[in-house]
């Protein structure tokens, strides 16, 4: 899992204007900054979209527990 460090320069990088974005077989899912300290999370499968709105110690939770530096790094978009 990412360490606190990576997961605050992955969520800088979004806060520069970078968007992450992914997808596995038929999901969809991504990551954008919104302003004022709050992030987009939304997902797009077959049965439908959801959007949730993350403060930013939420996303650096989520980060941290989930997910690994070098595959959500690598998915960054300009």
């Amino acid at each position: 899992m990412m360490t606190n460090e990576e997961a605050a320069a992955f969520v800088a990088q979004l806060r520069a204007g970078k968007r992450f974005v992914t997808r596995f077989q038929e999901e969809e899912w991504g990551l954008n900054y919104a302003g004022d300290g709050r992030y987009q999370k939304w997902t797009r499968r077959p049965d439908g979209e959801s959007q949730e709105t993350l403060t930013e110690a939420a996303l650096l939770d989520l980060l941290t527990t989930h997910y690994r530096y070098d595959v959500m790094v690598a998915r960054l978009q300009d």
